[in-house]
């Protein structure tokens, strides 16, 4: 061993000179020359520190340790205290160390999931009684990573749908994105979409953006078929009123059926007057009027119920049948049938309108029937 004088200078090498001899002094002794470093009392512990791999947003990592004893007596409740911006509280640990020996001790850390890409400094310290006994620093490299993660989801509704399309950035870096929703041309008709899309590309909705770290983003498409039913709903709602309505009320329908006519051209036709009470309740005073054009001749033979009084006017006859009453869904036809020769028409004849008129629950009601269009052929 080497004895130090107290005064030898610090934290520098020296060169020594050993000289080996025998007892015996057969052989010549042989010189050996080592250069010993002077440490401080204080830097007696030396540590080593060894990096375990990259540093990953969101993850763990761990910094191994090495404490190295450089003194020939053991190292005893040791404190060593961790360091840095990844850390944000410190970490401490009690070590014992034996004489001339060394431990490896493993600090592990979370990483913060959207700790910002850079360089990051670890600092470990040996502290011995209140005392720094050694010390170690590196860097720590945070690389950019972006991690966007995401689904689509739906919501099934009655009639109506609602597409989720989510993105978050679970990564340190801000990330360009795009979503993408395809309809048809019909489909496009009942989509609500929030937010806008950005751009439209044919068939297909586009959704361009950018995703700071930690930041999410959904889009939400609504495809809502209940207006179309609902509006089904009212028009079959109109639609069976109107009918119930013509089927509960008084209605007049003129019809005409033409025969097969001899050689001179001369065709009879049978004009049916259909009367109908669609009330619950009677209707009374029933006054039924139809109108013969001049060209038209009556046969006078009435299949049904004769008229009770037929005026002649100056442009033609006007057949009138007086009731006293119908009841509830009673129903009437009054037909008569007239003889026409086409070619006399000239052209094409419309006939007038019949009219009835009733009284019910002591109003005056008036209705008419539809026109008919009569001519020859061209």
């Amino acid at each position: 061993s080497i004895q130090l004088s107290d005064k030898a200078p610090l934290e520098q090498s020296f060169t020594v000179t050993l000289l080996l001899d025998t007892l015996s002094r057969v052989s010549p002794g042989r010189e050996i020359i080592v250069e010993p470093y002077v440490l401080p009392k204080e830097r007696v512990v030396y540590l080593f520190l060894k990096d375990s791999g990259d540093v990953l947003p969101g993850k763990d990592y761990t910094m191994n340790v090495v404490v190295s004893n450089r003194q020939d007596t053991p190292l005893q409740r040791a404190q060593l205290k961790v360091s840095g911006d990844l850390l944000g509280k410190g970490q401490v640990k009690i070590v014992d160390v034996p004489a001339d020996g060394e431990v490896t001790v493993p600090f592990t850390f979370a990483v913060a999931p959207f700790v910002k890409p850079g360089v990051y400094t670890f600092r470990v310290e040996a502290v011995v009684y209140g005392k720094m006994k050694g010390s170690a620093e590196t860097v720590l490299s945070v690389p950019s990573v972006p991690a966007v993660e995401g689904e689509d989801a739906s919501q099934q509704e009655f009639l109506k749908t609602h597409t989720f399309l989510e993105r978050e950035n679970r990564g340190n870096a801000p990330a360009q994105e795009r979503l993408e929703y395809r309809a048809s041309a019909i489909e496009r008709l009942f989509l609500t979409m929030s937010p806008e899309p950005t751009s439209q590309e044919g068939n297909m909705y586009v959704w361009a953006f950018t995703l700071e770290p930690g930041a999410s983003y959904t889009v939400d498409v609504e495809k809502n078929f209940r207006p179309l039913f609902y509006g089904l709903l009212i028009v079959l709602a109109v639609f069976f009123g109107f009918v119930m309505h013509i089927h509960m009320s008084v209605t007049l329908r003129k019809r005409l059926y033409v025969t097969q006519g001899d050689k001179l051209g001369v065709y009879d036709v049978r004009t049916l007057l259909i009367v109908r009470n669609g009330k619950r309740r009677t209707i009374t005073d029933v006054r039924l009027m139809d109108i013969l054009p001049n060209v038209l001749h009556p046969t006078y033979g009435f299949t049904t119920l004769k008229p009770t009084t037929i005026q002649q006017g100056t442009y033609g006859q006007r057949f009138v049948w007086d009731l006293e009453k119908l009841q509830p869904k009673e129903e009437r036809v009054f037909s008569y049938t007239v003889r026409v020769r086409l070619y006399d028409v000239g052209g094409n004849a419309m006939l007038p309108a019949a009219a009835l008129h009733y009284s019910d629950r002591g109003n005056v009601q008036h209705i008419k029937s539809d026109r008919i269009l009569v001519g020859r052929k061209t």
